[in-house]
């Protein structure tokens, strides 16, 4: 039997997990697989109280580069590369770089698909 600490790291795996999920599959609903552009942005569907949100876009205000790298596939270098070229804006909070969730969004509404 597991022990507590272990059911709640796994519990949180498993949200994790389930937010990465849903992220991709609002890409994939929003026409990014298909090589289109979105015809609508990513909606925020508000979270019900008898189950946990659906994706990190619904429960959190900022997101950190990792948890744009996780959502995305991309990799830290290409995110700091949006961020310097001033595609991707950016808050700093001491040393950690945090991307509002709006503005993952426009940047992400705004890839070119070829």
């Amino acid at each position: 039997m597991l022990n507590r600490e272990t059911r709640e790291k796994t519990r949180e795996l498993f949200m994790h997990l389930r937010c990465v999920l849903s992220l991709t599959e609002e890409l994939i609903s929003a026409g990014l697989s298909e090589n289109t552009r979105p015809a609508a942005p990513l909606t925020r569907t508000e979270p019900s109280s008898s189950k946990p949100p659906t994706s990190q876009l619904d429960q959190k205000l900022f997101l950190t580069v990792k948890d744009i790298c996780e959502a995305t596939g991309l990799g830290r270098s290409t995110i700091f590369k949006s961020i310097s070229e001033g595609r991707l804006r950016k808050v700093k909070y001491g040393n950690k770089t945090l991307v509002h969730v709006e503005d993952f969004r426009t940047w992400v509404k705004g890839w070119k698909v070829s």
